[in-house]
């Protein structure tokens, strides 16, 4: 079954690599890795069109858990598939993956006509900023 996302919804943990810092009251601070240069985000203010996503994972992997949050926190639309109990999604998933050629990981994430497999922000940008928008 797909879920879609739902961009805005911001909560303090959401994020994409958590680096612990110290903040002042001791508690540990979570950033956020924002676009690159020439990609800008709807998180930053501006209006982004970007392709298609959709997210393949179990619902209960901590990487999925990030992927998501990482989405989220950037505003960027996807749709989420849960593979432990839909078997049509599973197997879209195993094809997509080997359409797209990439190393079987969870999660998997389509972006346009991209594959990433595993939680990598740095991938999932680079995605975003170059396959072409959503019509």
């Amino acid at each position: 079954m797909a879920r879609k996302g739902v961009p805005g919804d911001d909560d303090s943990h959401a994020g994409g690599v958590a680096e612990s810092g110290g903040a002042s009251d001791g508690t540990s601070v979570e950033t956020v890795p924002g676009p690159p240069l020439g990609c800008r985000s709807p998180a930053a203010g501006v209006l982004t069109r970007y392709p298609p996503v959709e997210l393949y994972a179990y619902n209960t992997c901590a990487f999925a858990l990030k992927a998501r949050h990482f989405f989220e926190h950037n505003r960027i639309p996807f749709q989420f598939f849960d593979v432990a109990v839909d078997r049509d999604a599973n197997a879209r998933m195993d094809s997509l993956v080997r359409s797209t050629a990439v190393k079987p990981g969870i999660p998997f994430v389509l972006i346009g006509s991209t594959g990433v497999s595993g939680f990598r922000p740095d991938a999932y940008w680079k995605a975003l900023c170059t396959e072409p928008p959503d019509r």
